[in-house]
């Protein structure tokens, strides 16, 4: 029977190599996308698809690892600001293909959508402080019974 330990380590195997190949093959379309929206393969491809693995790969490997010292820190910021900023290229790179007569509307959609996201991310922000003090209390009358 597996223990919860080894159950913990395959759901890490799984979110470290699935989001790996994610982040690949984002990082391998942005590079393959063309001015005409299709996509030309090259060895280029396969570089930028190995560079986004290898990103998210170390990104998890840090988030994942024990911080033990300032290199680590460090690691683990420098990882998480080139996702970010990876994030960010993936959204707005392909809007170097927009007519401008569609900016207009494109700015539009793109501030609904981050109003939107914004929304969504303060509701769960909410529910973890709501959770947290829920938690708090628990164990604050577990305490007093005993």
């Amino acid at each position: 029977m597996k223990t919860p330990a080894d159950n913990e380590w395959v759901l890490k195997q799984i979110i470290i190599w699935g989001s790996s190949v994610a982040g690949g093959f984002g990082a391998a379309s942005m590079q393959a996308l063309e001015t005409n929206l299709s996509f030309a393969l090259s060895f280029k491809t396969l570089v930028a698809f190995a560079c986004g693995m290898a990103l998210v790969f170390a990104f998890w490997k840090s988030i994942f690892h024990p911080l033990t010292g300032a290199r680590q820190r460090v690691l683990r910021w420098v990882t998480s600001a080139l996702l970010i900023a990876g994030g960010f290229a993936g959204v707005l790179y392909p809007l170097r293909f927009v007519s401008p007569s569609q900016f207009p509307a494109l700015i539009t959609g793109l501030s609904v959508a981050v109003c939107a996201l914004g929304g969504v991310a303060t509701l769960l922000y909410l529910c973890k402080r709501f959770f947290d003090e829920d938690e708090r209390k628990r164990t604050e009358n577990d305490s007093s019974i005993k």
